[in-house]
């Protein structure tokens, strides 16, 4: 398929994912001519067609935008590191990332830091101009400490693969892999001491398992300029992202900074990944499944790979999320554990395509 065909289907396919995210949505289906009408039309104060417009842009929208914006993230993260590592099983996790951002967060769940930080914010700013923000800054204290602990959790991993030595590929993923161990045994221990107080071992299994419930503008807002950074990075990589094909070697002699590479990638993927979990929690197999399908279709030539792959992430995890909450409802699934059911059984067969590869 070529590129600008690719990237016309997969508008059209975001574009239609994110109106039925809208339509299906919430406890009650609305069709498209009800969701026209509740958004063009006037209607009187406390009528139907305008509680059906704040449910749809205070609620509906926000979701699924932040939905699509989270699978972008992730796809983006997990494209940059399969061609750093030049390997189709890597994905954002793979250094550390999101474990680091989810013990961060369970952190802060498990201390009641939120509550403290609106207390703390709300007597230094008592009827002043600056509480509204105040507010909003305290509502934000979970997802910010999730930013942090992803970029924390990515710096010490370039610290330990770069010390004493030239930062290898082989490094990098070891060093990954035992500060990923380390910080999920973090979560796994704040979660196991937080279960006797019910409300916050709740919310920390809601964490730790994804979802986009109550999302709203903020979310949106919070997320888009890190977003930003990784989607606008990511096709000045592809160049040399192509050329690493080759290996190392044949990179570094066609003139590739790889220590420049290797930094410039972590940094935009620390930036996309933090964003999703900071929004959605953990979510996994996004940024595995996506960039590894569409390089089926498209081929690797990551200059197409780096437009295209963000959008069909975007519409994969806004269908999950329609999934999540239609399979039985009003009841929800998390949404983690839909992204899960589907790239688990995806995962086990690129293992096994790997195992066959001579």
């Amino acid at each position: 398929m070529k590129g600008w065909m690719a990237f016309g289907v997969l508008i059209f396919l975001l574009a239609a994912s994110m109106a039925l995210g809208v339509c299906l949505g919430g406890d009650e289906p609305l069709s498209p001519g009800e969701v026209f009408h509740a958004l063009t039309s006037g209607g009187p104060a406390g009528g139907t067609a305008e509680l059906r417009r704040a449910i749809i842009l205070e609620g509906r929208l926000p979701r699924v935008i932040t939905g699509a914006m989270v699978g972008a993230a992730l796809a983006i993260s997990g494209l940059l590191m399969q061609g750093l590592f030049r390997n189709p099983l890597a994905s954002p996790g793979i250094l550390g990332a999101t474990s680091g951002g989810a013990f961060t967060a369970v952190v802060v769940l498990a201390l009641g830091l939120e509550g403290r930080v609106a207390q703390a914010l709300q007597s230094l700013f008592a009827g002043g101009p600056g509480s509204g923000a105040a507010a909003l800054a305290a509502r934000f204290t979970i997802p910010l400490a999730a930013v942090a602990g992803t970029w924390f959790a990515i710096g010490v991993v370039y610290l330990l693969a770069a010390r004493g030595r030239h930062v290898t590929i082989t490094r990098l993923i070891l060093c990954g892999v035992a500060v990923n161990t380390i910080f999920s045994a973090g979560t796994s221990l704040v979660l196991t001491m937080s279960l006797e107080e019910h409300m916050v071992g709740r919310e920390i299994l809601r964490w730790l398992t994804g979802g986009l419930t109550n999302r709203s503008w903020e979310h949106v807002w919070l997320t888009l300029p890190f977003l930003a950074a990784g989607l606008i990075g990511a096709p000045f990589l592809s160049r040399d992202l192509n050329l690493l094909l080759s290996g190392e070697e044949g990179a570094s002699s066609l003139g590739v900074d790889l220590p420049s590479l290797r930094r410039k990638v972590l940094v935009f993927s620390a930036l996309a990944t933090g964003s999703a979990v900071a929004a959605a929690g953990m979510v996994g197999f996004v940024g595995l499944v996506t960039p590894h399908i569409l390089r089926l279709i498209l081929g690797p030539d990551h200059r197409r790979l780096a437009l295209t792959v963000p959008l069909f992430g975007a519409s994969f995890l806004v269908l999950c999320d329609l999934l999540a909450q239609r399979i039985i409802p009003p009841d929800e699934i998390q949404l983690g554990i839909i992204t899960s059911i589907i790239g688990g059984p995806f995962f086990l067969l690129l293992l096994l395509r790997e195992s066959e590869t001579p």
